[in-house]
């Protein structure tokens, strides 16, 4: 059985998200029945609301702001080391933004758990760019934008626009994924669910430098393709000398989105990467063509894919409910003898699948064996990943198969107390100041605005 943690590092505590604190720790069912556990420190100045899980190392924490009023206008955020025994804060990071960098929500700090080891603070902003702090005083050791072209890191993409309208430019890609650290490595996702125009990504670094070691992109290219690690969609190299071991794809994926908005789990036997994925673009009912809405194995060294599998219809608790959304970050334990990863999705029950046999299939390219790679279906070449209807007889429709038309965005009226501040687009940034209405633009008319969890 495994020893207690001496501190709780980064999200559920270890790269297997298990969540688990181990067999001698004071926190236990009787302790909490006990009424043992008491509030130790309530702090309220902060400088700005909070949207993810705290780190905890060293007897110290760190936690993000999602907006910092350190900054004017709240246009940036605030990493805070806050010591536990005391309460107080003994170091901050801080940071600003262009207001046309904001997130989705108007969020311009930090959504994620930052991961704390070996002396340095690892966390992502909302603006897409990964930081490296020493731990002891919260100093910059690196930054790497991860939506703006960074050759001087091996970060050939570029996404971004620096000089788009904040007021009616779909939103840019974000940073939601909380850094998975594994050795000399850092994994996060980076991408966007409400952009038609985005592709995603998942990226992995090196953490001495914040070089880019390799690129996977999510959106599938085509039905009969596997992406390959470094391989890239045209449109976001354009016009650049690629660095060694890049290539380059041209046309249009299968569908957009796909997002990796929680935080990635690792397996150490397998030596495999867990992505959980969000919604192609457009949203569309279950099945969904490409990696859209399930989980995406890759081999953690050199980011090859090694299976998808697809949140199955049937476990979706409404069909007219198209936003699905991967967004929770995976677990890895053991079950009956067997290694397992769990998955849930926003609309649907928990999923449970071996990573060395999947059995499912997923009604959009996927491959079924999580450990060996493709099957080859009793041929010579390997299954090249052709879109596989679950439950369903005839032809595959050319709807999932092929993107679809976007629909048009759609006038809707909110109250005020739940309405941007300064933002036209979807956002969460909150006033409480009068009851009066605002109108937004929201993708549906008929459902609420939705909004990422806070824990990654």
């Amino acid at each position: 059985m495994a020893t207690t943690p001496t501190s709780w590092w980064m999200y559920h505590g270890d790269p297997a998200h298990t969540g688990y604190v181990g067999s001698g720790s004071a926190i236990t069912a009787d302790a909490i029945k006990g009424n043992k556990f008491q509030t130790l420190h309530t702090l309220t100045m902060f400088g700005g609301p909070i949207l993810s899980v705290p780190a905890v190392s060293e007897g110290f924490c760190y936690v993000g702001l999602a907006n910092s009023r350190d900054v004017a206008g709240e246009i940036g955020g605030t990493l805070l080391k806050v010591e536990l025994q005391s309460g107080k804060i003994v170091s901050k990071f801080t940071w600003k933004i262009a207001l046309n960098e904001r997130d989705t929500h108007g969020f311009c700090g930090m959504g994620s758990t930052p991961s704390v080891v070996d002396g340095r603070v690892y966390f992502v902003g909302f603006n897409a760019k990964l930081y490296c702090l020493n731990a002891a005083d919260l100093t910059l050791r690196w930054v790497t934008d991860l939506r703006n072209r960074e050759l001087a890191h091996n970060q050939p993409v570029q996404t971004f626009d620096p000089n788009s309208d904040p007021f009616s430019e779909n939103p840019p890609a974000a940073g939601w994924s909380a850094p998975l650290v594994v050795g000399n490595r850092i994994y996060l996702g980076i991408g966007e669910g409400e952009n038609p125009n985005l592709n995603s990504f998942v990226f992995c670094l090196d953490t001495e430098s914040g070089n880019v070691v390799w690129i996977f992109c999510t959106n599938q290219y085509s039905c009969d393709h596997i992406n390959r690690p470094n391989e890239l969609p045209q449109k976001v190299v354009y016009g650049v000398q690629l660095p060694p071991d890049f290539t380059v794809v041209k046309g249009t994926p299968l569908t957009l989105g796909c997002s990796v908005w929680g935080c990635i789990a690792y397996d150490e036997t397998l030596k495999r990467l867990y992505c959980p994925t969000g919604n192609g673009v457009p949203d569309g009912p279950l099945p969904t063509p490409g990696w859209s809405n399930g989980l995406l194995a890759l081999d953690a060294a050199t980011g090859a894919f090694k299976a998808f599998y697809q949140i199955p219809a049937e476990s979706n608790y409404r069909d007219s409910d198209i936003d699905v959304d991967v967004g929770a970050s995976p677990t890895l334990f053991d079950l009956g003898g067997r290694r397992v990863v769990a998955s849930a999705a926003r609309t649907a029950r928990s999923t449970c699948s071996m990573p060395t046999r999947s059995r499912r299939s997923c009604g959009a390219s996927c491959c079924r064996c999580m450990a060996k790679g493709p099957p080859t279906r009793g041929r010579s070449k390997p299954w090249t990943g052709i879109p596989i209807r679950s439950r369903r007889k005839g032809p595959i429709p050319a709807s999932q198969t092929a993107p679809r038309t976007i629909r048009p965005m759609m006038p809707r009226t909110i109250p005020a107390s739940t309405a941007p501040r300064r933002c036209t687009r979807r956002a969460a940034r909150f006033s409480s100041a009068s009851a009066a209405t605002t109108t937004i633009r929201s993708r549906r008319a008929s459902t609420p605005t939705r909004r990422r969890s806070c824990a990654r």
